[in-house]
């Protein structure tokens, strides 16, 4: 059994019971044609959707409120997210993608904290650690370093799993042996290897994945993005994508 951290003991659920939403009204369409997206990928069949829409139009809270309801919807449904940066932008590779992994496998206390990440997701998404961790390992040995803080994973993974010694010592053994192998990978390699631990992920918890600010992302997570719309066929994968057409126009004539 995996050892919940004391953030997300009883009294947090409690908390998070009595905290009171924000009324969300008049996007029942988009809505609606959001969930027609998820029952095609709850079927077998990933995909990528796109959200447009210029700043302040509501597109971070509809995603936010099409995730909450998600959840609720599917117990078995596994949440991630990641954010462009407009400072950062090219030069930070893969940013939405490493807080993707990152959440996956078990980094959701800071989101938590912030209130952009519920009790009950933070829950179920630190309650398959296991499951994480080992698509990891057994189909992107060479992820660790370029999407996730390896000290960071083995100290969750201890937090989690303090009485299985064994395959904790396994699991750092595996990482410092991978860790010289992963430098001057080809990023086809790179993306490969995590399109086949999402995959592998889902096998046991659908996935959506939520991507803000694309019209921002660097050209790595650019070209991530499209090697993973190639290969979700036969997975229930989705992810959806928000950008401004605006600021992506800007880009090309800039």
């Amino acid at each position: 059994p995996v050892k919940l951290p004391a953030y997300l003991d009883a009294e947090a659920e409690v908390v998070s019971q009595v905290v009171e939403r924000p009324i969300f009204v008049a996007r029942e369409r988009e809505l609606e044609r959001l969930n027609g997206f998820l029952d095609y990928t709850m079927a077998g069949k990933g995909m990528v959707a796109f959200v447009s829409g210029g700043s302040g139009k509501g597109k971070t809270a509809l995603l936010e409120e099409f995730s909450r309801r998600a959840m609720e919807n599917h117990p078995n449904l596994l949440v991630a997210g990641g954010s462009c940066n407009a400072y950062s932008g090219v030069g930070d590779s893969f940013l939405p993608f490493r807080e993707v992994m990152s959440m996956l496998t078990g980094d959701v206390e800071a989101q938590w904290a912030a209130g952009r990440v519920s009790t009950g997701q933070a829950r179920r998404t630190w309650e398959v650690l296991p499951v994480a961790i080992k698509a990891l390992l057994d189909h992107g040995p060479h992820l660790p370093g370029i999407f996730i803080n390896r000290k960071m994973l083995i100290s969750r993974a201890s937090s989690a799993m303090a009485e299985n010694e064994a395959w904790l010592k396994e699991l750092r053994v595996e990482l410092d042996s991978q860790q010289a192998q992963a430098d001057g990978l080809e990023q086809t390699h790179i993306f490969e290897q995590y399109t086949n631990v999402l995959r592998a992920l889902a096998n046991e918890h659908p996935l959506l994945l939520v991507l803000d600010d694309i019209q921002w992302a660097d050209m790595a997570s650019v070209g991530l993005l499209f090697h993973l719309g190639r290969r979700l066929e036969g997975a229930p994968i989705l992810i959806l994508c928000a950008y401004r057409p605006a600021e992506i126009d800007l880009r090309q004539t800039s």
